[in-house]
């Protein structure tokens, strides 16, 4: 007598992954989408490059960016049994703003290794934040599966009512919950040379807008983090000095870090 299910939602996508960073206690994933799309009539266009979301691996780590619902963001400073023997991943949107935060623990046997993660909140995925106003975050739990031939990313969240920034509505706390599976398997002979010529121009400045994002949120235990400045997309504004750094000109980098800066400051703020 419930509501019907939604219609199971399917896509697919090429990444390149870049290691950004690499050592026994921290590890960088940058996802970068490249497609070539086939027209109906036989043409091929592409490729067509953006710059995707990256994953940070940290081992026992001290503290926590954590999603806490209405756009706030919060740093913890995590206990000695919250973060022994745990990695932490934190996953951040495609222009380095902060997404969410699990902490998890890995087995290892002969055919797979998994990672599974406690519960933890994150916002309303890409394809709902503008379509859905009936909840205000997802509640729930990962596990990665790693096989020689890539990695299966399983998820199963509740959508999650709050009645205010950290705090779960007793009277209707959720409205469904979602199971979703992601693939990603390891491919050989695509032509990723678009991404890797890109990185190449660009990491420099991407590695900056990652430290800025750091300054910027860590400026209070909790802030707040737009995703638009003067009503135009963060992304968008990141993405056009990142084009004009690509660009043939290029861009002073006086001018670009003034540039950074400024869309920032906009976006983030520490509430009182």
């Amino acid at each position: 007598t419930g509501a019907p299910f939604a219609t199971p939602y399917r896509s697919w996508a090429t990444e390149r992954v870049i290691v950004l960073e690499e050592s026994k206690k921290f590890i960088s994933l940058q996802h970068i989408l490249v497609m070539f799309v086939e027209m109906d009539d036989g043409t091929v266009e592409g490729p067509m490059l953006i710059k995707h979301w990256r994953q940070d691996w940290e081992y026992e780590p001290t503290a926590a960016l954590e999603f806490v619902g209405y756009r706030h963001w919060e740093t913890r400073t995590l206990s000695d049994e919250e973060r022994a023997g745990t990695w932490q991943q934190t996953v951040y949107q495609v222009d380095d703003s902060p997404r969410y935060t699990m902490r998890g623990t890995w087995t290892h046997n002969r055919s797979f290794s998994a990672w599974i993660s406690d519960d933890a909140w994150r916002p309303l995925p890409r394809r709902e934040h503008t379509v859905r106003s009936d909840y205000h975050t997802m509640t729930g739990t990962n596990r990665l599966t790693v096989l020689p031939t890539g990695w299966v990313h399983s998820q199963d969240n509740t959508k999650t009512v709050l009645s205010s920034v950290g705090t779960i509505d007793d009277a209707k706390p959720a409205v469904a919950r979602e199971f979703g599976v992601n693939r990603y398997e390891r491919i050989v002979g695509f032509d990723f040379s678009e991404a890797e010529r890109y990185w190449a121009a660009t990491s420099g400045y991407w590695k900056r807008v990652r430290k800025a994002w750091d300054k910027h949120t860590g400026q209070a235990d909790r802030v707040r983090v737009d995703d638009k400045c003067n009503d135009t997309p963060v992304y968008a504004l990141l993405f056009e000095v990142a084009n004009e750094v690509d660009s043939k000109t290029g861009l002073k980098k006086a001018d670009e870090l003034k540039r950074v800066e400024d869309i920032l400051s906009c976006s983030v703020s520490a509430p009182q």
